[in-house]
């Protein structure tokens, strides 16, 4: 979600706000309350014009009002400030903010800017969460502090500003940038070679692609599912917010013993993956709410994910036979896929070898 601020003088700003999340089943969402309001409510800009910096104008400043802590190499806050220089002369200036609390050190960025020239700073790559960041349990309030200062002799103050913002705990998922969720798949539990070893029973042996025999690689896949749903377990509803989603991990999914759509996608592909199987987490958008389901390869040599799983059906007192979840999972992706609803489809393996970490399960 991006909250942006613009304004055409120094003490003018306009507060718009905007939130998309996919979540499985309805969205629930929640409205801030009066006194919320007054707390996040934008003071002006403090800005003093002295006759060296009279020429530079900070004129929009966007910023998050809720920020995530999915994870370590998440990037926890979008803060972008335009500044104009309408004179004649170079002028430089720099940027501090922090999280207060303790939630983050302060980051600093000197730059220079040209005459007549309107520059655009993103600034959030640059804040790094604290460790008492992902400790939090439950969504925490606390204030961004964004300082901008001129440099052209003495440190001269431009803005001084604090905003109201809210942290949200390591298992809310930032929907704004979806291959995050692979950090949640959390293969190397010890409950997941449990489940192996009760796959290895109903096939034999794991081996993955190593026979290079699609049929085999399926058989493995159709033990995964039996195994789970011998134990029926039960679908459960989403559990979103107007902020986001809260995800459980898979060995909180066996724990205790319930779903929702993406919690059962991510605990499939955590099982399989542990094989050596390839997937993928297929993400939908519908007009009517989001959904998610399992990908994964037959054959690793593939440039497509080929089969398809809908994972929901596994989760029941009654639960749908093997064949009928992956029919049902081809059936839906080719509807959504003509519908216009596929929103991502998440190379698991491809996001951890690009440098997504997993998550420390609580």
């Amino acid at each position: 979600m991006a909250i942006r601020l613009g304004g055409k003088s120094v003490v003018r700003l306009v507060f718009i706000a905007a939130l998309f999340l996919i979540s499985c089943g309805k969205d629930k969402g929640t409205k801030d309350t009066v006194a919320e309001k007054e707390e996040n409510k934008i003071l002006p800009l403090i800005q003093e014009e002295k006759p060296i910096l009279k020429d530079i104008k900070i004129n929009e400043l966007r910023y998050e009002e809720i920020i995530y802590t999915s994870t370590f190499n998440n990037i926890p806050s979008n803060i972008k400030c335009v500044v104009e220089n309408s004179g004649s002369n170079s002028h430089r200036i720099a940027f501090q903010y922090w999280l207060n609390d303790g939630f983050s050190k302060v980051a600093s960025i000197t730059q220079d800017i040209p005459p007549q020239s309107r520059m655009e700073f993103e600034l959030g790559k640059e804040l790094s969460l604290a460790k008492e960041a992902f400790a939090i349990k439950s969504e925490t309030k606390t204030t961004l502090e964004i300082r901008v200062y001129g440099l052209d002799g003495d440190k001269v103050p431009l803005i001084e500003h604090s905003i109201g913002v809210r942290l949200l705990p390591p298992q809310f998922f930032n929907w704004r940038e979806p291959e995050y969720i692979t950090a949640f798949i959390t293969y190397q539990m010890d409950s997941i070679p449990a489940l192996q070893r009760e796959v290895a029973q109903k096939v034999g042996s794991i081996d993955a692609y190593q026979r290079r025999d699609a049929s085999r690689v399926e058989e493995q896949v159709k033990a995964v599912y039996e195994v789970i749903t011998e134990r029926k377990w039960h679908y459960l509803g989403g559990f979103a917010t107007n902020a986001g989603q809260k995800i459980r991990y898979p060995v909180e999914v066996m724990r205790e013993k319930s779903a929702n759509c993406i919690e059962g996608a991510l605990l499939f592909s955590a099982i399989i993956e542990s094989l050596g199987i390839r997937t993928a987490i297929v993400l939908i958008s519908r007009p009517y709410g989001g959904h998610a389901y399992l990908a994964w390869k037959s054959d690793e040599g593939l440039d497509h994910f080929d089969k398809l799983m809908e994972t929901t059906l596994a989760f029941s007192d009654n639960p749908a036979g093997y064949e009928q979840a992956t029919m049902r999972g081809n059936e839906e992706f080719y509807g959504d896929k003509n519908a216009g609803y596929v929103g991502k489809i998440i190379d698991v393996k491809k996001m951890w070898n690009a440098g997504i970490v997993l998550n420390e399960v609580p």
